[in-house]
Order: structure tokens, then sequence, then C-alpha cells
């Protein structure tokens, strides 16, 4: 049972690493404001690569794509 779970364990694994590297090659192929997942309506998935910083990005506005700025607030 052990050796199964091990099989299963590395398998998941691999899988997922291949997965990882898939998505930081497709980062320097793609923008997200022009290629994008959309799961739904207002729910779209990009990938967003700066150098060799690579991110998952959410977001709900396909016109305006990822949002770059900063969520700051100040209150006085």
């Amino acid at each position: 049972m052990k050796n199964i779970a091990r099989r299963i364990s590395f398998a998941v694994s691999v899988v997922m690493l291949s997965l990882l590297f898939l998505v930081l090659l497709s980062g320097y192929a793609t923008d997200p404001w022009h290629h994008r997942l959309s799961i739904t309506r207002t729910f779209h998935v990009g990938v967003w690569n700066t150098g060799i910083d690579s991110r998952l990005v959410f977001f709900n506005d396909a016109d305006h794509g990822p949002y770059r700025g900063s969520v700051v607030a100040l209150a006085g």
C-alpha cells in the first residue's frame, strides 16, 4: 500500500511540475491583456511575466486586464 501511495504521489508531483514549467514558459509568449482563460463572463485568469517573475493573475474586467497599480489608500 505504501508503494502505491508513493507512486501516485510521484506521478502527481511530476504532473504539477510539468504544468508549472508550462505556465512559466507561456508567460514569456503571452500577454494577459490579449490571451486569457475566461472562467465566466466576469472572471478571467492570465499569466503575467516580468523578467524572471511569472505570476498568475485573476481579474474581472477583460477590457482593462489585470490591475497594475498598488492597492494603497491614505486616510487623513
